[in-house]
């Protein structure tokens, strides 16, 4: 597992992230990668992964993931006054945030990814890449497949709570009578 810090220009902040790299990770190979909201759980995952690279049942993937709220930024955002930044980064139109969820969307789908393409190697095919998340993370990895889609083929969204997306994204369902 790798921890390191990336400079968002998106967000005007350094974002800590976590890097899993597969089992004989070999550096100018490119690698089909999973992109996670709340990268502070990218070990769990990554533990899986690796037994089941090792057991020859998965291809090699790296998981990218940013970590999530104030304890991901380097720098103190006390000053935002923005009462929760996680539901801020993760949901549309959080009370209070302003544009801070569309910027936090740039970072992931922009600067994160091509990050993650240069440093390690993660394929730029958007077949090649999922995104992920849970809870508000995983409406977050809703957003980000419907608003992203020429960066991921692939959206794992787990126990999201907001339905806002799919109300905007999906027409209403036709009531039997």
């Amino acid at each position: 597992m790798i921890s390191t810090t990336l400079r968002s220009d998106a967000l005007h902040e350094t974002r800590r992230i976590n890097i899993y790299l597969p089992p004989n990770y070999v550096n100018g190979r490119h690698y089909p990668a999973v992109f996670m909201a709340d990268g502070e759980n990218v070990d769990g995952y990554a533990a899986l992964a690796e037994q089941l690279v090792r057991q020859h049942r998965m291809r090699p993937v790296v998981i990218v993931g940013a970590v999530s709220g104030q304890s991901g930024i380097v720098e103190d955002r006390a000053a935002l006054h923005i009462d929760d930044l996680r539901h801020a980064d993760y949901l549309p139109n959080h009370p209070g945030a302003g544009d801070r969820f569309e910027r936090h969307l740039r970072f992931f789908c922009h600067e994160l990814t091509a990050y993650a393409r240069r440093t390690y190697g993660v394929s730029s095919r958007r077949r090649d890449r999922a995104v992920t998340g849970a809870s508000d993370g995983g409406v977050f990895a809703l957003e980000a497949g419907l608003r992203c889609g020429n960066q991921f083929a692939t959206a794992w969204p787990m126990s999201g709570g907001q339905f806002e997306a799919r109300n905007r994204h999906c027409p209403q369902p036709k009531r039997a009578s």
